[in-house]
């Protein structure tokens, strides 16, 4: 029995509750801030990026053990609840207690005694009405030598913290049907192409085939003066059998379909791009386009040699995109550098006859895809949290007695109350309520 009560004792502890609420808010922000796997050794170091890969840290959402997390506070926040609500019970049903004497009233930190110089039967319909107008439940106790009524409100106060326990596992069992059957990665498309792989975030790499594909028709990067990136845009459609669905993603406008939810998260250059280069004879400043796919020799505008790019980089130390084009005339070869966001790097770093620019080139579009089969066990268990939260703060659970016994020539009135919580609020409205009471007198007969 000492065994289960501290098992009782442990799972029922507020210390848990709060450990294990700091341990997953810890591990939250951890599994946001991870960059993925390719990236943890540059970040980490050897040691850290084998510790991130045996806990799985940059898809912390979907590991067992966080799970198993989600599961203990379920456990801990049921048992509490569990333990706690008899209590909270005879709260509820303590109402049902009818006899009332002065002895019980007096002992209550607020109570008012006032003595009336009219019958009782002179005041009594007019403390009933005085005290349902602030009470919606008034209980009513006759007897030839007392008078009693009994007004409550706010009971639903009691079962706050159960309503914000109850929404806090929904919200829980949402959050494990997510971990379970949901998952994130990315699809990479380049335009012109379609893909239904998504490469999911995880240890094993693993792939995932959709049911349907989507293909980039165009991505369209919008750019501030400063050459600084201000919008992505990618124009996709979507295949589905002999559907095709033409859409539109950019930040902040995902598409969702067949239950997934498609992100604008990167974009790039294509493997093997094509690309558009702008010549610009320096001698006469004529411009010719030329359009040429990667290592594929192209001739120049005189036909007088061949180029082709050899090598592309997607950020060339910190520079951004840049081109490697083979310059060949006769017997002469010649490597040299075009980078995007500085058009005028080759005409001041290479002195030939013709200035290559980079104008466009075939990019790839990231594409972030999400499954969360639980976001609305989550959403309503957001829902019912916020109406726990307000239960718990404004509505105040109040119990008010009034006691009245005739005398001579008149009667005794005692009036008692007790809040459960809020009590400064309620002394003022207690104030209230006798002075209310006190000027009975002057409306009876």
């Amino acid at each position: 029995m000492d065994i289960l009560k501290k098992f009782v004792d442990f799972f029922t502890s507020a210390r848990l509750t709060i450990f294990l609420l700091i341990i997953l808010a810890i591990f939250c922000i951890i599994g946001t801030l991870i960059p993925e796997p390719r990236l943890c050794l540059k970040y980490f170091g050897k040691f850290g990026a084998g510790l991130i890969d045996a806990l799985s840290l940059y898809d912390v959402y979907h590991t067992v053990w966080f799970r198993w997390l989600l599961g203990l506070l379920a456990i801990n926040l049921t048992i509490c609840s569990l333990k706690r609500f008899p209590k909270t019970w005879r709260l509820l049903h303590a109402h049902k207690k009818k006899t009332i004497n002065n002895e019980f009233l007096q002992r209550l930190s607020f109570h008012k005694r006032i003595t009336f110089k009219v019958p009782l039967d002179a005041v009594k319909d007019e403390l009933f009405r005085i005290t349902k107008r602030n009470f919606r439940q008034v209980e009513v106790e006759k007897a030839p030598n007392y008078y009693i009524l009994h007004g409550r409100k706010g009971h639903l106060g009691h079962l706050g913290p159960y309503i914000i326990h109850i929404s806090i596992l929904i919200i829980l069992i949402g959050g494990i049907i997510n971990s379970k059957f949901g998952f994130s990665g990315i699809m990479l498309i380049p335009e012109g192409e379609a893909s239904n792989q998504i490469f999911i975030r995880s240890k094993h790499h693993k792939t995932l085939r959709l049911p349907f594909a989507i293909r980039c028709d165009k991505f369209i990067l919008e750019s501030y003066e400063s050459g600084l990136p201000k919008q992505y845009i990618s124009k996709v459609t979507v295949i589905d059998g002999n559907k095709k669905i033409p859409k539109i993603i950019k930040v902040n406008s995902p598409l969702d379909y067949g239950g997934i939810r498609f992100y604008q998260a990167s974009y790039g250059v294509a493997p093997q791009p094509d690309m558009v280069f702008e010549i610009i004879s320096r001698r006469d400043k004529k411009v010719s386009i030329v359009k040429v796919g990667f290592n594929q020799p192209a001739p120049l505008p005189d036909n007088q040699g061949t180029f082709r790019v050899v090598r592309v980089e997607p950020d060339l130390m910190g520079v951004g995109p840049a081109f490697q084009i083979r310059l060949k005339r006769s017997k002469n070869t010649q490597d040299f550098w075009v980078l995007e966001r500085y058009p005028r790097f080759d005409a001041i770093h290479r002195h030939d006859k013709y200035i290559f620019v980079i104008k466009d080139y075939t990019r790839y579009t990231g594409l972030q895809a999400t499954k969360n089969p639980g976001i609305w066990v989550v959403w309503i268990g957001s829902i019912i949290l916020i109406f726990g939260l307000f239960v718990s703060f404004f509505v105040i659970p109040q119990r008010l007695w009034i006691r009245a016994e005739p005398r001579d020539k008149g009667c005794t009135v005692i009036v008692g109350g007790m809040a459960y919580k809020h009590r400064p609020a309620f002394s003022n409205f207690f104030e209230t309520f006798v002075k209310g009471v006190k000027d009975v007198e002057h409306k009876g007969p």
